[in-house]
């Protein structure tokens, strides 16, 4: 909620003509959890990382890399398997597009190369939709922006001499 609020403060703020008033986001009392005790100790442990996407275009904060940095981080110490789901996997081998600044698939080939090196069974799962959702039709002019991502995405995967696969 925090990160839609700031969101919305800041373009709000700046993109609107008089500016109107700040959002302030909602604070809660320390949460009762007692109830976890009718489970009886029979929880298990999940750890897990939440991470946002910002810019200085939507919160005006020049450069906010937090979930290229956890994608790599968690690509790097996986030991078993990676299950990315995204709808925007666009990504760039090194010195490939100079126009496509993550390396993504770069920290993927690396794991796996590792994994090979070790002799350790790895797996890589990708889930992407069918198609973005964009609304059109892929045969309208207006949905050149739909067609250029699924062009990016099987290019990052496996449509292009440069692709992961």
């Amino acid at each position: 909620a925090r990160h839609f609020v700031q969101r919305f403060n800041f373009t709000k703020h700046n993109k609107r003509s008089p500016p109107v008033n700040f959002v302030l986001p909602r604070t809660f009392p320390k949460l009762d959890l007692s109830w976890l005790d009718s489970y009886g100790g029979n929880l298990n442990k999940c750890e897990c990382q939440i991470v946002r996407s910002c810019a200085e275009w939507s919160c005006g904060i020049p450069l906010e890399k937090s979930i290229h940095t956890a994608y790599n981080q968690v690509i790097y110490n996986a030991e078993h398997y990676i299950y990315i789901e995204n709808q925007f996997f666009i990504s760039s081998l090194p010195d490939v597009d100079p126009g496509i600044y993550n390396s993504v698939v770069d920290a993927l080939l690396e794991r796996i190369v590792r994994a090979h090196r070790e002799q350790k069974k790895f797996r890589v799962f990708v889930v992407m939709p069918l198609l973005p959702a964009f609304p059109g039709n892929l045969e309208e002019t207006s949905s050149a922006a739909m067609r250029a991502i699924l062009h990016f995405n099987y290019a990052t995967i496996i449509r292009d001499e440069n692709s992961l696969v």
